[in-house]
């Protein structure tokens, strides 16, 4: 709020609106959030989790299927059958497109667990509205016991974490992603958790 703020008062002072920015003395710093992810032992418990409730089961198939991409909400919404291509060199399918809300291109890998989604829904995902989506997905995590806000947000941050855990490079991850620059990705997933660092380090002994 504090930077928006900063940015309208600058617009201000350079449009000869006011004669001051109040603001322009301010260093505002963001706090690092913790990145909120699903490890692949909890990925598991959702897959291997048969839900009674037929919506549940969906959302499940749904966000299984987000984790395996790292596609966007707004851009899951619009995939079509015909988005879904496949080298046929190397038997991999993936997807695309350019981003809806930075139109930067995205080739996103789709990861196995995906291509079983692709194939159970005959390539069609069914999607539900952003709110609902979110309010099964707290559902479905409150029945698994997994203490985290999960969100459609935080599976696309689940992809990242899968290609970065198994040594894809923050340049190919950003590419997957749709990321203007690296840098976007180095800030968010470079110091991703403390079992990349032992894991990096234990290779040396």
């Amino acid at each position: 709020y504090l930077t928006q703020c900063k940015a309208l008062f600058n617009y201000g002072v350079k449009n000869n609106l006011i004669s001051s920015n109040p603001f322009s003395e301010l260093s505002i710093k963001r706090e690092d959030k913790d990145i909120i992810y699903l490890t692949k032992e909890e990925l598991n418990r959702l897959k291997n989790k048969d839900f009674k409730i037929k919506r549940l089961n969906q959302v499940k198939d749904i966000s299984l299927f987000q984790a395996s991409t790292g596609m966007a909400y707004v851009d899951l919404v619009g995939i079509t059958k015909d988005d879904i291509k496949k080298d046929e060199k190397t038997n991999t399918y993936y997807i695309q497109k350019r981003r809806e809300k930075t139109n930067t291109e995205f080739l996103s890998v789709i990861l196995p667990m995906g291509i079983e989604i692709l194939e159970k829904y005959d390539y069609n995902i069914p999607i539900l509205s952003n709110q609902k989506y979110n309010s099964y997905l707290k559902e479905i995590t409150d029945i698994l016991g997994i203490e985290k806000n999960i969100t459609t947000h935080s599976l696309r941050k689940t992809y990242a974490c899968l290609l970065l855990q198994n040594g894809v490079s923050l340049d190919v991850v950003a590419k997957t992603l749709g990321h203007t620059n690296t840098n976007t990705t180095r800030k968010y997933y470079a110091t991703l958790t403390k079992t990349n660092i032992i894991d990096e380090v234990k290779k040396i002994f």
